[in-house]
């Protein structure tokens, strides 16, 4: 049977160029030459070939899913999504997230609560925004369950009162734009996730600027 005879290094670091007898088969990278045990001596036949090319394209799409995890947190969700447009299937992305995430680089418990306290820190989102948000990002319901769980009413009229003095600092003091301002800045607090309750509270002083300075 035929055996590897050399394992040279390419130009390009990190690869290295395979001869079976005398002569260059294929072009693998570092970490597949260490995870296969591929060294001078071994057999190499077909299925050892397509082996390689398994473990290559596998880690091609761990490399591609570390450089965007690299870039910001994401879900699982969002790495298959990416890995798919880059042509790889289902199989081999199945194998990238698994590994992924046993390595603890891919956990969607930990992106959302980061993605949950960064929405609170910037104070632009309640908790019902923060719900669609990671639903769109394919977060398990009880893995944002849990995320949320600790975004109580003050934290939720906190968010709501930076909101109101980001846009509106001052209301008119005519009371039909007061009320165009109060319109506007309803359906923006809307937008946010904000329950009416914490929408009323947040906006007294633009429905009733004398109450909110008596009281």
């Amino acid at each position: 049977m035929p055996v590897i005879s050399a394992i040279e290094p390419q130009r390009r670091k990190g690869r290295y160029n395979i001869f079976v007898d005398g002569e260059f088969v294929v072009g693998v990278g570092e970490p597949v030459v260490a995870r296969l045990g591929l060294r001078p001596g071994i057999p190499f036949d077909a299925d050892r070939l397509a082996q390689i090319g398994r473990a290559e394209e596998l880690q091609g799409a761990m490399d591609v899913a570390a450089r965007l995890l690299s870039i910001r947190p994401r879900s699982t969700r969002e790495i298959r999504d990416r890995l798919k447009g880059k042509g790889y299937d289902d199989l081999v992305i199945d194998d990238a997230t698994a590994k992924l995430a046993g390595m603890g680089v891919l956990d969607d418990a930990q992106f959302s609560r980061q993605w949950v306290e960064s929405r609170t820190r910037s104070k632009m989102a309640g908790a019902r925004k923060m719900r669609s948000e990671l639903m769109t990002k394919g977060v398990d319901r009880a893995i944002i369950d849990d995320a949320v769980s600790g975004i109580g009413d003050t934290q939720e009229l906190a968010t709501a009162a930076a909101i109101v003095a980001k846009k509106l600092p001052s209301p008119s003091a005519d009371p039909a734009e007061r009320q165009r301002q109060l319109a506007r800045i309803v359906a923006q607090l809307q937008r946010r996730g904000l329950s009416w309750g914490i929408i009323k509270q947040a906006t007294a002083s633009i429905r009733d600027p004398e109450d909110a300075e008596n009281g």
